[in-house]
């Protein structure tokens, strides 16, 4: 049915067919076609179906048959839509329709006719030398037919209908076995491949090539997974460009996403810490490697590993970039519940961001460690813009310091903090008289409770006498 349409339109068809996605194909449900890079589309594509390898001379041939730009389908900034209402994917009878402009000069339309003339001549040429090898094969074959029914005619031999078609179909199968999808494609994108071979070697400091070249193999039907073909091209790669962050990135995401939902116990994830660790050596600068890595050893239950690698990222970072690794640090501290631990991580932290230390008290609370939190929560205190409210702090502190005096007593100078306070806030004189002197009671000192409470009594500072009863 297309037969009958213009020799280009026909190879133009035939190329859309074959062309791999990465540089194009039909679009807009097939009423239209795309093509993404241009370039390399000029450079691998054109060459096996037309004379020439320029994508002016393409488009200028596209012209002359009336194809027109359509609307993009991909945010590429190189990608060109082209399209003609009888050029349609599953409507090949309708090229027929289409004829090639006549209002163009004399010299161009003779010089696409004398291209059209030189490629029907060198169809004829291989279809010449093609049925001059069948004929010599045909008489080969003829010749060795002859000779054995020559030797078989004395013993009268013929062979079992049923027998020789078993034979000749295992025959065929051993020897022109089924071809698969990597077959397809092989033929397909052979020279393409030969191509990038040889624009790697030619220069092998080019990061779009080796991305180029991967995108080729991703469009292979094994191709999809990280294939041990494509793992090897990464590894090349990064032998010549250890620095690219775009090359690591993509072979550390797809190694990742390989092992995703794998038990935390199987070697292939230690493999991927391994891989880690080699990206790492070149990449110590960059930050959102840093936190895939810890995302990793988190998800494997390793920690000290972990912590550790939290120690080397803040050490191989800039202090600017040092925030992205405190949250998912302490959210680590947190998870792991160390109390040990978590005082000496906080410590540093609160050297980097002072702001955080009420976070810090908060974590202690819930830990029952009530000396580092009174501590923490008088250092607090004495800021000059405390986060919270200094009145509500004051009385978690007193709260604290009467609740647990045997943990308090060897940290602080109780009775100066609590007696500085009676002097900050009047309406709450009593409050504070009373949580000075229950301390005393509870470390077992009831003298000086017993003064406190006398010296509260007296003191004509504000006191409201419910506070002491």
């Amino acid at each position: 049915m297309k037969s009958s349409a213009p020799m280009f339109l026909q190879k133009l068809f035939d190329m859309l067919h074959a062309m791999p996605s990465f540089l194009g194909g039909w679009c807009h449900g097939g009423s239209a076609f795309e093509i993404s890079a241009p370039l390399e589309f000029a450079r691998l594509v054109l060459p096996q179906y037309f004379k020439h390898s320029k994508y002016t001379s393409f488009v200028r041939q596209l012209n002359f048959y009336g194809f027109v730009k359509g609307a993009k389908v991909s945010d590429v900034a190189t990608s060109v839509v082209f399209q003609h209402v009888h050029f349609i994917q599953h409507k090949p009878h309708l090229m027929r329709r289409i004829k090639r402009k006549t209002n163009h000069s004399n010299e161009a339309f003779n010089q696409d006719a004398v291209e059209a003339v030189d490629e029907l001549r060198r169809d004829v040429e291989e279809i010449k030398a093609t049925l001059s090898g069948l004929d010599a094969q045909l008489k080969q074959l003829q010749e060795v037919v002859k000779v054995t029914m020559t030797l078989l005619e004395p013993f009268q031999f013929k062979p079992p209908p049923p027998l020789h078609q078993e034979l000749l179909e295992e025959a065929i199968a051993y020897y022109m076995p089924a071809r698969s999808e990597d077959d397809d494609w092989s033929r397909s994108s052979k020279s393409m491949e030969a191509q990038f071979e040889e624009d790697v070697a030619r220069n092998p400091y080019s990061i779009e090539t080796w991305t180029s070249y991967l995108n080729l193999l991703h469009t292979k039907p094994s191709g999809h997974r990280l294939s041990k073909e494509r793992v090897a091209l990464f590894r090349r790669a990064l032998s010549y460009v250890p620095l690219s962050y775009k090359l690591w990135k993509r072979f550390l995401d797809e190694s990742y996403a390989l092992v995703r939902g794998l038990r935390i116990d199987r070697p292939e994830l230690v493999e991927l810490t391994l891989l880690y660790e080699d990206a790492l050596v070149h990449l110590h600068k960059m930050p959102r490697i840093w936190l895939q890595y810890l995302s990793l050893l988190d998800h494997l239950r390793w920690g000290t590993r972990t912590r550790r690698v939290f120690d080397r990222a803040l050490r191989a970072l800039p202090i600017t970039q040092h925030k992205r690794i405190w949250g998912p640090y302490l959210a680590f501290i947190h998870a792991q519940g160390v109390a040990s631990t978590a005082i000496r991580v906080y410590r540093r932290f609160l050297m980097f961001d002072p702001s955080g230390r009420e976070e810090y008290v908060r974590y202690l609370l819930s830990m029952e460690l009530w000396e580092e939190a009174s501590i923490q929560l008088v250092h607090v205190l004495n800021l000059p813009h405390p986060p919270s409210s200094r009145h509500a702090l004051w009385m978690e502190l007193c709260s604290l310091i009467s609740s647990h005096p045997d943990d308090i007593s060897s940290a602080l100078n109780v009775d100066a903090i609590l007696r500085s306070g009676v002097h900050l806030f009047s309406d709450e004189v009593g409050r504070f008289w009373c949580a000075l002197a229950t301390y005393y009671m509870r470390l077992g000192m009831f003298e000086s409770a017993r003064d406190v409470y006398e010296e509260g009594l007296v003191s004509r500072e504000g006191i409201k006498f419910e506070g002491f009863f």
